[in-house]
C-alpha cells in the first residue's frame, strides 16, 4: 500500500495576513482544488464569510505568532511525511523541500556548520525567506557565500537566477542574508551573528492524489 507523500491540513483558523493580493470568490473545495492543481501552491487562505480564496507559494504557519486574528478565515497548508514538525520543519511544496528557522544567533561559519542553509535559488524560496525575515524583523542567513565567486553551500554556482537587492553584493561582505524589506538577497559580513534558515531535501514525487 502506497503511503501518501503529502496531505492538505487545516493549520490555523480565524486569522488574516495583511496585503494579500489575488483573492478570488470560490468554495472551499474549489479553493483547495485550485491549490492542488497549482504545483507552486504551498498553502492557501479561505474566508468562510465571503468565500474568498488566496493561494500562496509560501508557508505562513512558520510565523504564526505574527498573524492577525480575523473571524472566519481558515489557513491550510501542505504537509509532507518527510518533514518532522516536532523539529519545527515545514514543507514548502513550491520548492519540494523541508525548511526550518533557527532562532539562535550564530555567525555564518557556525550557522553553516549547524545545518544546510537555505539554497534560495528560486523566487519561491526567496519569498519564503522574506516572509520569515519581514515578520520577525530579522535579517537571516541564507546558503550563499562568496568563495572566489558567489556560490551555494552545495558548491553550485548561481546560474541564471539572481535576486540581489539594489546595490548588492557589497565588496567585503561575503555572506548572504535575506532582506527583510523586500523579497531579495543582500550581502553582509560573515562574522555578524543572526538567525538562519535551514533546509532538508526530500524525494521528489511525480504524482499524488491525497488531499
Amino acid at each position: 500500500m502506497m503511503v501518501p507523500a503529502i496531505t492538505l491540513s487545516l493549520a490555523l483558523t480565524n486569522l488574516v495576513v495583511d496585503n494579500l493580493l489575488s483573492w478570488i470568490p470560490t468554495s472551499l473545495v474549489d479553493c483547495s482544488s485550485r491549490c492542488f492543481h497549482n504545483t507552486s501552491c504551498s498553502s492557501f487562505f479561505y474566508n468562510q464569510g465571503n468565500g474568498m480564496c488566496h493561494v500562496n507559494t509560501v508557508v505562513y504557519s512558520v510565523v504564526s505568532d505574527t498573524l492577525t486574528p480575523s473571524d472566519g478565515v481558515l489557513y491550510y497548508e501542505w504537509k509532507h511525511e518527510g518533514c518532522d514538525e516536532s523539529k519545527g520543519q515545514k514543507f514548502q511544496r513550491a520548492s519540494w523541500l523541508c525548511f526550518y528557522l533557527v532562532k539562535s544567533v550564530m555567525d555564518y561559519a557556525q550557522a553553516s556548520a549547524f545545518c544546510s542553509l537555505l539554497t534560495a535559488n528560486t523566487q519561491s524560496k526567496v519569498d519564503q525567506a522574506y516572509t520569515i525575515g519581514s515578520r520577525y524583523d530579522e535579517r537571516v542567513w541564507l546558503g550563499g557565500k562568496k568563495i572566489g565567486d558567489w556560490m551555494w553551500m552545495s558548491g553550485e554556482t548561481f546560474g541564471n537566477f539572481l535576486a540581489w537587492s539594489k546595490g548588492y553584493p557589497e565588496i567585503g561582505k561575503d555572506c548572504m542574508i535575506a532582506v527583510k524589506s523586500t523579497p531579495h538577497w543582500a550581502s553582509d559580513t560573515c562574522i555578524k551573528t543572526r538567525w538562519f534558515i535551514c533546509e532538508a531535501s526530500i524525494p521528489q514525487e511525480t504524482s499524488y492524489c491525497n488531499y
